[in-house]
């Protein structure tokens, strides 16, 4: 059988015969049972998930039964789309992996692979060095190959290390698991949001200005109610009004690029940041910077900058405030900041204001 789409292929069901086949008779995969269909990968990589889903509601099978499709790859790991739901299907992948403790992470992890595409993760479970998840995919464009890449993705990240130095966020947590293997494709649309922030460049540590603003937008998220985590070398473009990530741009750092920006943010931000993660992870063409910021105490903040940019002059006597707001920030305000000052006061009087 050749490669090729369901329709190029004129693939239709045999009544007489109880079959699948193409539009010079041949059989179309193999019927198991009455319902259950195998289909090698080989002959249909270039069938997209819109095509799967037109066959198996138009297939008219016996007793009403509805069709199963497996779809069987190279290996033991093999798709299998057990339903055609109103403009979806729902797809049950696996991937060969140890199993973890934290079944939250897992589902985060897998969770931030697939919304990037609309698609929802249901049931997670594991099974005798299998972990087999269920996918409730958007039956658009997208081809059985780009589906295998999706698994094969998971997989991956799923045989590594369980949530590598955790920042304390399973959401922070998945993406910086997804990014430390090297794999940030995966990420490509994805909306920057409360939590995330991507920049295409990194900072020039040698300047004042470029130390500042380093630090201020470290301190945003040190000042906000969640952990957060800002990533060096990813572009964004505006879509249905969010910043989403469309491009890896890898990005070159100087020697001991992390222990640099590690003492610029010691020395401009009071009181240190708690369990503050820095990692420089290498990728095709360059490298990315990721900053990994846990939620701090209440103690603690607010998060004082040192130094400032005024009307393009730089003052290193002068301190900042920033807060972070939606997928922006914004400086305390001078009336925030007494407020802030005479509620320490009132606190070391022992009342309250």
């Amino acid at each position: 059988m050749d490669r090729g789409t369901i329709q190029a292929m004129g693939i239709a069901w045999d009544p007489e015969n109880k079959q699948l086949r193409d539009s010079d008779g041949r059989l179309f995969g193999r019927m198991s049972t009455v319902a259950d269909l195998e289909v090698d990968r080989a002959f249909v990589e270039d069938v997209t998930l819109a095509e799967w889903h037109n066959l198996i509601q138009t297939t008219k099978l016996p007793n009403d039964n509805h069709l199963y499709l497996t779809i069987e790859g190279d290996g033991p790991e093999a798709l299998l789309i057990s339903k055609a739901m109103d403009g979806c299907l729902e797809i049950i992948m696996s991937a060969e992996a140890p199993e973890w403790k934290d079944k939250e992470g897992v589902e985060e992890l897998l969770r931030t692979v697939f919304e990037v595409n609309r698609d929802k993760i249901g049931e997670v479970k594991y099974n005798d060095l299998y972990w087999d998840f269920h996918v409730c995919s958007q039956a658009d464009h997208r081809t059985t190959r780009e589906m295998f890449s999706l698994q094969e993705v998971c997989s991956h990240l799923l045989k590594l290390p369980e949530r590598p130095r955790p920042v304390g966020s399973v959401k922070v947590d998945a993406v910086r698991q997804i990014l430390l293997t090297g794999t940030p494709n995966a990420l490509l649309g994805l909306h920057e949001s409360t939590w995330l922030e991507v920049k295409s460049r990194g900072y020039d540590v040698e300047s004042f200005a470029g130390k500042v603003e380093l630090a201020q937008d470290v301190a945003r998220f040190a000042n906000g109610r969640e952990a957060g985590l800002l990533v060096l070398g990813f572009r964004t473009t505006k879509r249905d009004g969010a910043d989403t990530l469309t491009k890896v741009t890898p990005l070159q750092f100087p020697a001991n690029a992390v222990g640099r920006y590690r003492n610029v943010l010691d020395s401009h931000i009071y009181p240190p940041i708690e369990g503050l993660a820095i990692d420089q992870v290498p990728v095709q063409g360059g490298y990315l910077m990721l900053i990994g910021i846990p939620l701090q105490s209440e103690s603690s903040r607010p998060f004082l900058v040192h130094g400032a940019i005024v009307a393009g002059r730089n003052e290193g006597s002068f301190i900042s405030i920033i807060e972070r707001r939606g997928e922006g920030a914004r400086s305390m305000s001078p009336a925030e900041l007494h407020a802030l000052l005479a509620a320490g006061r009132s606190v070391l009087r022992g009342r309250t204001i």
